[in-house]
C-alpha cells in the first residue's frame, strides 16, 4: 500500500487534519475491504468443508449399511450352523443352510476428514460439530486399528481380510 504526499505544501493545521483523515479514512476502507474478502473466503470454504464432510458421510453410510447386510447374513449362516448341530444332537435331521452373501467389508472413509485436520480447515467449523466429526473419526480409527491388527497378527497377513471356511460335511446317524 502506498501513501502519496500532498501535491501543494500544508499551510495550515486545518489543510494538515484533512489530509491525515484521508489517508486514515482511505486506510480504514481498505481494510475493510480487504477483512469483507477475507470473510466471504471462509464462508466459502466452510460450505465446501461441510459439503466434503457429508459427501464422505453419505458414502460411508452406504459402507456401513452393505457391511451390516454382510454382518447380518454370516450372523444367520451361524445360527443355522448352531440349529443343525443341536438338531443333530437330538437325532433329528439338519436343515437346509442357505449360504452366506458373498463379499468383503469395507472400512469407511475418511480422506475429507484427514485433509481438514492437517491442513487447518477444522476452524472454520462451529466447536460443536468439530467435537462431534472427532468422535465419529475417532471410532472409526478404532475399529479400523481391532478389524486390522488381531491378536495373532504374526500368523495372519496385515490387510484386512474376511475368511470364510467352505466344508462339505457328511453327517452319519450313529446309534449309541
Amino acid at each position: 500500500m502506498e501513501v502519496h504526499p500532498p501535491h501543494h505544501p500544508l499551510h495550515s493545521w486545518k489543510d494538515f487534519w484533512i489530509h491525515l483523515g484521508t489517508i486514515t479514512a482511505g486506510l480504514l476502507i481498505a481494510i475493510g475491504m480487504e477483512q469483507g474478502v477475507e470473510a466471504v473466503h471462509r464462508v466459502h470454504e466452510r460450505h465446501q468443508l461441510e459439503r466434503d464432510l457429508h459427501a464422505e458421510a453419505v458414502r460411508n453410510a452406504q459402507i456401513l449399511q452393505h457391511d451390516l447386510q454382510l454382518l447380518n447374513s454370516d450372523r444367520d449362516y451361524a445360527l443355522a450352523l448352531k440349529a443343525n448341530v443341536d438338531a443333530l444332537r437330538h437325532g433329528a435331521a439338519p436343515a437346509s443352510i442357505r449360504q452366506p452373501q458373498s463379499g468383503d467389508p469395507f472400512l469407511t472413509s475418511a480422506g475429507a476428514w484427514a485433509s481438514a485436520r492437517d491442513s487447518s480447515q477444522l476452524s472454520l467449523l462451529p466447536r460443536e460439530q468439530t467435537s462431534m466429526y472427532e468422535e465419529l473419526y475417532a471410532q472409526r480409527d478404532y475399529l479400523q486399528q481391532t478389524t486390522s491388527s488381531p491378536p495373532c497378527s504374526a500368523a495372519l497377513p496385515s490387510k484386512p481380510m474376511r475368511r470364510r471356511a467352505t466344508c462339505t460335511f457328511t453327517w452319519q446317524r450313529t446309534t449309541p
